[in-house]
């Protein structure tokens, strides 16, 4: 008899501590995450360096949104002056990388960018989503005064 009384007592333990882990049956409240530890840029150029193409431009607008490691993502459209590296079209829609795994995540740095200003867009090109900023912080910037990139950035890449 007191094997019988132990058995279900030892089942239920496991499967508690399987839901609690995330591993319940059938995947009921598994949610999958992914947390991406962004590298820093020193400067706009050394992004720049690491970027797959950079254009200067104005932003238009927002154009919609995409899922990118398990985040939404606002896509914001681009009208290009120049390609300072790469070449491609004239006007292009660019995923804005979310931060990951954040209870409070930074507000959309594509939001900070005032109509009349020209911006630096800094591009990683992403098999998921096509053009996205190289990292949620450090993808775009107000160009130089020369219209081109600036030498340091605005403010510390998180914002504080």
């Amino acid at each position: 008899m007191r094997r019988r009384r132990v058995l279900p007592g030892l089942v239920v333990g496991v499967l508690a501590v399987l839901s609690l882990t995330g591993c319940g049956a059938f995947g009921l409240g598994v949610r999958s995450q992914t947390c991406v530890d962004w590298v820093s840029f020193d400067s706009p150029a050394d992004a720049v360096e690491e970027a797959d193409a950079v254009v200067a431009g104005r932003l238009v607008g927002q154009s919609g949104s995409a899922t990118l490691y398990g985040e939404a993502a606002p896509i914001w459209t681009i009208d290009v002056d120049k390609w300072i590296k790469g070449d491609g079209d004239d006007q292009l829609r660019v995923v804005s990388t979310p931060a990951t795994c954040e209870a409070s995540p930074p507000p959309d740095p594509f939001l900070a960018v005032e109509d009349e200003d020209r911006v630096i867009v800094i591009l990683h090109d992403d098999p998921d989503v096509g053009w996205r900023s190289i990292t949620p912080w450090q993808g775009i910037v107000v160009a130089g005064p020369d219209g081109g990139v600036p030498e340091v950035w605005p403010s510390s890449p998180t914002g504080e």
